[in-house]
Formats: structure tokens, sequence, C-alpha cells
């Protein structure tokens, strides 16, 4: 598998955490809202632990991208 293929594989990866964070606090909100609270509590718990785990990836994942970014746009000076 070469690197651009990995970074898209690692991007979403990176997304569907994100996305599942998401989805897991609105039904953890709406858990709490219609009475279900250890629904909601499990839900929000599962949803804080995955916005940390996005939280942290993600940041090294746009430091790649920004250094591929930099090194390509390197590459695109004409030579003196």
């Amino acid at each position: 598998m070469t690197s651009d293929w990995k970074l898209i594989g690692s991007g979403f990866v990176i997304a569907s955490v994100g996305a599942v964070a998401t989805m897991l606090y609105i039904v953890g909100v709406s858990g709490l809202y219609v009475g279900r609270y250890a629904a909601g509590v499990i839900a929000l718990s599962c949803a804080a632990v995955l916005a940390l785990i996005f939280h942290r990836y993600l940041g090294r994942f746009l430091d790649t991208l920004d250094l591929r970014v930099g090194n390509a746009a390197d590459d695109d000076e004409p030579n003196p």
C-alpha cells in the first residue's frame, strides 16, 4: 500500500471516529431527555472518549498533510 492510500485511509478512519462520536453524543443527550439515564450516560461517556481520540489524531493528521503540501509546493517552484 502506497503512502498516498495509507494517508487517505487514515483520513477516513479519523473522520469515522469523529462521526461516531457526534452520533453517540446525540443519542446520549436524547436518552437523557427521554429518561433513559443509563443509556444516555453510557452513550455520552463513549462519545467523550471517541471525541478525545478524534481530537488527538486529527492534529497529527493535519500536520502530516501540511508537511506534504509544503513539500509539494517546493517542487512546483522553478529552478533558478
